[in-house]
């Protein structure tokens, strides 16, 4: 969220996800789990599940055979309450910049619902179909989060406004063998251990095609974190430079 400020007038939004979430790439042992937040808040996680039940309603109705493929392909495992969804982003007074979702479900759609907020503008836009749409507090939009799309300006007042947003998806990596594998031996684990489980059995289901397709907004090399990551390789590797300088230190002594 840090590098987010930057879209926003310096800043920093509040966004978290919650549910369950594959962690691919971070250094940590317990991947494809449940998140930190709806551990530490396991008490109050079944809070959550009445709006979750709505919006899968919603779902549901309005695009039913996009419902019913994410329906049947998420693992009962990561299912939140029984909903077509593994895990929820929210997000707190942010501005979204023009970019494309990765990691969810190809298809099926993402669902995004504003949950409250006192603001003008931010509209949600997909540029390549010339489109906006003006969302308010109580609305839920289900798009294709694989097309690009960003919030329009915010009208009025830069400090007097707020706005609570939560994105409802299936993480595709959830359903890839190497998180069946890790369901599999935590639930044999818990079994052994004499821990009660909700399962008695990982039930592996086809997860289709999923590309998993990175944001094209910028390309690789020109992010921050690879600029860094290059200078650091060079500056690591800075032994290998030295004798060229030497020998090009000694070439220019003898022009001169």
């Amino acid at each position: 969220t840090s590098l987010r400020a930057n879209i926003f007038g310096g800043e920093a939004p509040l966004s978290g996800i919650a549910g369950y979430y594959d962690y691919t790439g971070a250094p940590i042992e317990f991947k494809s789990r449940k998140t930190s937040f709806t551990c530490e808040h396991l008490d109050s996680w079944s809070k959550v599940f009445p709006l979750v039940n709505y919006v899968s309603e919603i779902y549901k109705a309005a695009c039913p055979d996009e419902w019913e493929k994410q329906n049947g392909v998420i693992p009962d495992v990561v299912r939140i309450h029984g909903s077509p969804f593994s895990t929820l982003t929210l997000n707190q007074r942010f501005r979204t910049a023009k970019h494309t979702d990765s990691g969810d479900f190809d298809d099926g759609f993402g669902v995004l619902a504003v949950l409250e907020g006192n603001y003008e503008g931010l509209h949600l836009g997909m540029p390549d179909f010339g489109v906006c749409f003006r969302m308010m507090a109580g609305d839920v939009l289900l798009f294709n989060t694989h097309h690009f799309h960003c919030d329009t300006e915010l009208e009025g007042s830069r400090h007097l406004w707020d706005r609570l947003t939560c994105v409802f998806y299936y993480r595709a990596m959830l359903g890839e063998p190497v998180s069946y594998n890790n369901y599999e031996r935590r639930l044999e684990e818990a079994v052994a251990e004499g821990k009660s489980v909700r399962f008695d059995y990982i039930e592996r289901k086809p997860n289709g095609v999923n590309l998993n397709r990175p944001a094209q907004v910028f390309a690789p090399l020109t992010t921050p974190f690879s600029i860094c990551l290059s200078l650091n390789k060079l500056a690591s590797q800075r032994h290998i430079f030295r004798p060229l300088q030497g020998l090009w230190s000694n070439k220019a002594a003898k022009v001169s």
